[in-house]
């Protein structure tokens, strides 16, 4: 999947909905990236890659969950990834923006929140899990996964979380780019880390 940037907001039924260029025609569509740093994002090649921004307001974790949705129509069961935050209250900030995109991209999609899940109509899955720290990595050990993404990096105080991710990143699928994904704010315990790295 591709993304076409945001031309325009239209109000329609009590929300704004965004448009896009498509060959040639302005359309409504279910999300899209805005111009700009969003874009950006979406387009690395790399193995790893960070959205680092304000606070608020410029779209750091939308633009993660639907790095995410890119594969999905493209690796079908093959495309599984796993979004994380340090603990299980913290997750539910990024399960809100997900709940919000994925059902206006891929209708066909359906969340276990028991398992906190998402599973789509290919097979692909996304699946949100907290990981506190290096000690709780054999929780995670052992997977493969095509996609990891962190939502707020620089709540880690250390990047050794991360690093231990990458061991799972990968796949068999001659179309998979196995990449890892986070965000983050401009201030946290691991902000120097992450300014080294």
């Amino acid at each position: 999947m591709t993304w076409n940037a945001v031309s325009e907001f239209r109000e329609e039924a009590g929300g704004l909905v965004p448009y896009v260029w498509v060959n040639g025609t302005l359309r409504p569509v279910g999300w899209a990236p805005l111009p700009g740093s969003q874009v950006a994002f979406l387009a690395m090649v790399e193995t790893i890659g960070l959205f680092q921004g304000p606070r608020a307001g410029c779209g750091k974790s939308e633009a993660l969950v639907a790095d995410f949705l890119q594969d999905v129509g493209v690796l079908g069961a093959e495309h599984k990834g796993l979004l994380i935050r340090r603990t299980y209250p913290e997750l539910e900030d990024i399960k809100s923006v997900a709940a919000k995109i994925i059902p206006r991209v891929f209708q066909s999609a359906n969340y276990n929140e028991t398992t906190s899940t998402w599973t789509f109509g290919n097979g692909a899955t996304l699946k949100f899990r907290p990981f506190l720290d290096a000690s709780e990595w054999d929780r995670f050990h052992g997977r493969n996964v095509t996609w990891v993404g962190i939502d707020e990096l620089a709540t880690y105080k250390t990047l050794e979380p991360m690093q231990m991710l990458l061991s799972i990143l990968r796949s068999s699928h001659p179309l998979a780019r196995p990449r890892l994904r986070a965000c983050t704010n401009t201030w946290g315990a691991g902000r120097d880390a992450i300014l080294e790295y």
